[in-house]
């Protein structure tokens, strides 16, 4: 991703010497956050309309256990995709979760 490699060279201490180096550090940190929410966010809706989908057919009758699996299914190698980019993140303090 593009904004992991600007992020690689702000943070780089041979480039601190750039003028305005320490104020777009921040901001393409916020373009980080900003595109991995958008992608979470995907996520979470993708999720939600096959179990919507899933739940409706289920309540008329219309669909068995192999059915449901195999919908879920679909989706799985795009969905996979998209949580390996965000798990590559995940050691950036502003996305780890707190456990406490």
């Amino acid at each position: 991703m593009r904004l992991d490699h600007c992020l690689e060279w702000m943070n780089d201490p041979a480039h601190r010497g750039f003028n305005d180096v320490e104020s777009y550090a921040p901001k393409f940190r916020q373009c980080m956050t900003r595109a991995l929410t958008l992608i979470r966010n995907f996520f979470v809706s993708s999720i939600r309309e096959v179990a919507t989908e899933v739940t409706e057919k289920m309540k008329k009758r219309q669909m068995n256990d192999t059915a449901q699996y195999a919908k879920f299914r679909i989706n799985a190698p795009l969905l996979r995709d998209i949580v390996d980019e965000i798990e590559k993140r995940c050691d950036h303090e502003e996305y780890a979760l707190d456990f406490r």
